[in-house]
């Protein structure tokens, strides 16, 4: 089987198992790069790569420049090509395709998923949403994309895919359809983000589309092969992520300078924010899409400030430095010391009253003294020797 009839097979195969095209193209654009270095090896067929091949590519891969950056490939990347070819050989060798899997020492160990270096701050994101200017057409549905993106954790691709049917407005949910893998979730959708939604939905988006009509509280499915974006250009055109992006960008940067990923960060903010406020990392799990809850729990190291601010707070040393320590054991020890010679003072005073007193009783009934014992029945003349009269140690 010749490399491009593999790769056309692995792709199909892919689409079959329910991938997103997004994930196929990516798969693609890899599997390109791999089967262009074989060629230059000479290699026109899967059964002539050999692991040395294999090999050659992975230093190769790890050794390339991005071509707009100047700089190596990242770690993440080149674990992903690396990631296309190892699954396009497995699945050659389960189809019998190749008699031994040249790829199968192709290990990678993932990284975990870094966050950004600037999350925004609860104040910031204030400062981002109130960006767009709400007293036109294209602000008013810039607003309402802010408000979505930040209330529901929603990635780029599946806002755009939007339909007006995927919107509840009545009992203020949002129905992605089309997520990351193939999998869909409903989302809450209150607040602010259900108000400005509607606005646009109701006064703006008709506008745009040239038509004087306005949506209900939830659209009907309209027939096969037609669309009705939510998010749209003007002219009625579903709105394209590039300018989705552009519009985000210069919305955080106005704000956070030296942001990245500017979509994504509203994410990031959304995911934060929430387990600051107390949810469940198993809830902003499903809100986010997530397959595995350890992808969720990246979000927890951000919370580092947060404990250390509570530990302060709550903790009894808890941010004191040695001089306050020093203060307050000097302080400590003079109340302690204050209170111990007070207590002495009523037991010396309570002993001698029960010494004389019983010394008093003693006489006044005639008798002698000689059993006498005020402490607890040891006999008075056992406390000036510190022993008691059953040959025991005595301890004041």
């Amino acid at each position: 089987m010749e490399l491009i009839e593999a790769r056309d097979a692995f792709l199909r195969w892919l689409e079959a198992k329910g991938y997103s095209r997004g994930t196929v193209t990516m798969y693609e654009v890899d599997l390109r790069a791999l089967i262009e270095f074989l060629k230059r090896r000479g290699v026109h067929d899967v059964r002539e790569a050999a692991r040395e091949d294999l090999a050659e590519y992975k230093a190769w891969v790890m050794k390339r420049y991005c071509w707009w950056g100047g700089k190596r490939l990242a770690r993440s990347t080149v674990e992903k090509h690396l990631l296309a070819a190892r699954q396009l050989f497995e699945f050659l060798a389960r189809r019998g395709e190749v008699a031994m899997d040249p790829a199968a020492h192709l290990e990678w160990t993932r990284d975990r998923p870094a966050l950004p270096a600037h999350i925004p701050t609860e104040n910031e994101m204030e400062y981002i949403l109130s960006r767009p200017d709400i007293g036109t057409h294209r602000g008013m549905r810039d607003r309402a994309i802010l408000e979505v993106f930040y209330s529901t954790g929603i990635r780029r691709a599946e806002l755009v895919a939007l339909d007006l049917y995927d919107v509840n407005m009545a009992e203020g949910t949002l129905t992605v359809r089309s997520g990351k893998g193939g999998k869909g979730r409903t989302l809450p959708l209150i607040g602010a983000a259900l108000e400005f939604l509607a606005r646009y939905v109701r006064e703006v988006r008709p506008a745009m589309v040239g038509a004087r009509w306005a949506a209900p509280a939830r659209a009907a499915r309209p027939p096969a092969g037609r669309e009705s974006p939510v998010f749209i250009e003007p002219g009625g055109r579903r709105i394209k992520s590039e300018a989705v992006g552009r519009m985000v960008r210069w919305c955080v940067r106005s704000v956070a300078p030296g942001a990245a990923k500017e979509c994504h960060i509203l994410r990031h903010a959304f995911a934060t924010h929430m387990l600051r406020g107390g949810a469940d990392v198993q809830l902003i799990q499903r809100m986010l899409g997530h397959a595995h809850l350890s992808t969720t729990e990246i979000y927890t190291t951000v919370l580092t400030v947060d404990l250390k601010a509570e530990h302060t707070r709550c903790h009894p040393r808890g941010g004191k430095t040695n001089e306050d320590q020093r203060g307050e054991g000097e302080i400590s020890g003079g109340l302690q010391g204050e209170e111990n010679r007070q207590v002495v003072g009523v037991a010396a005073g309570e002993r001698d009253a029960g010494v004389f007193g019983a010394d008093e009783d003693a006489a006044g009934r005639g008798g002698g003294a000689t059993d006498v014992r005020p402490c607890g029945g040891i006999p008075a003349e056992a406390i000036g020797t510190g022993r008691a009269d059953d040959g025991q140690a005595f301890i004041a």
